[in-house]
């Protein structure tokens, strides 16, 4: 089957579905191989015996060779990715879910004691910065434009 039987939007539409189904996958499998995990405002647990893990495995690395297969035969190609939008992206929404954490954003929610201005919002500042910080230091500078040309 050639791409000619895909109008360029049909092309756009199917690689953006495989994408996320892909991405889903791939996902699913390193969350399988990092097992449970505790962070800060949250921690990952699994029930999932290790008979159950490994069969999903075997089923997530079976289903990536057929969508592989199935790109060939379509003719879709994959789409470079930057390493670089994905954090620079990723730390923007964090800065912005940031800023609407501040306690003047909070009231909206309820009453506030008037020391909790005193407490979040010198810790959002220093977060957001970070998050801005880390956004700044992935955006692609003028070596980098000079590297696509």
């Amino acid at each position: 089957m050639s791409e000619s039987l895909l109008t360029p939007s049909q092309i756009r539409a199917l690689h953006s579905s495989l994408l996320i189904f892909e991405k889903a996958l791939r996902n699913a499998n390193r969350l399988l191989l990092e097992g449970e995990e505790s962070g800060v405002f949250y921690y990952r647990k699994s029930k999932i015996s290790s008979q159950t893990r490994d069969s999903i495995q075997r089923i997530i690395q079976s289903t990536l060779i057929e969508l592989e297969e199935f790109a060939k035969m379509i003719g879709l190609k994959p789409l470079a990715e930057s390493l670089e939008s994905n954090i620079m992206g990723e730390m923007s929404i964090s800065w912005e879910s940031l800023e609407e954490s501040r306690s003047k954003r909070m009231k909206g929610y309820g009453e506030l004691d008037p020391r909790v201005k005193e407490v979040i919002d010198p810790a959002i500042n220093h977060f957001a910065k970070i998050a801005l910080d880390l956004c700044n230091l992935t955006m692609p500078g003028p070596e980098a434009e000079e590297d696509e040309k």
